[in-house]
């Protein structure tokens, strides 16, 4: 019976090491940028939603987006107590506007809770931002090519 040997030199081996590496590096980076990307065009999307709402600009003023430097992370928040109350409305506000939404929102919104009998609107301005970002990240992220 014959066999087959097979033999790479060390050298061969330490530099496809490298260059896993490197493309790993390279493309956590893109996904990066990429995510840190969506979070400030969410910022400035829900920023354009919150011009309907009628506080003389301080929920405009008061969305923000925070980057992990060097990490596929990012938050975009309003730090403005009332601004979950403008996003989900109260009352019957919020159950309509909640009803279709997935179970996590409606935990959250949950956290807002207090009688049940307000009579805030809704004027959603984070969501909307968020949810027209998403399939546009998605589809960035599929195209990283390194």
């Amino acid at each position: 019976m014959a066999s087959l040997n097979i033999s790479v030199k060390q050298s061969e081996i330490r530099k496809l090491t490298r260059e896993i590496s490197r493309r790993s590096g390279a493309y956590e980076k893109a996904v990066t940028d990429e995510v840190h990307k969506s979070a400030l065009n969410i910022e400035s999307g829900a920023k354009q939603n919150a011009t309907r709402v009628s506080d003389e600009g301080t929920l405009r003023a008061s969305i923000q987006s925070e980057l992990e430097p060097a990490k596929p992370s990012a938050n975009v928040h309003s730090n403005l107590f009332y601004a979950p109350y403008i996003e989900f409305g109260t009352g019957r506000f919020a159950a309509s506007y909640l009803a279709d939404k997935a179970a996590e929102i409606k935990r959250y919104a949950m956290t807002f809770f207090k009688t049940g009998k307000g009579t805030t609107r809704t004027s959603p301005f984070l969501f909307p931002a968020m949810d027209a970002e998403g399939p546009k990240l998605i589809k960035r992220l599929r195209g990283l090519k390194l």
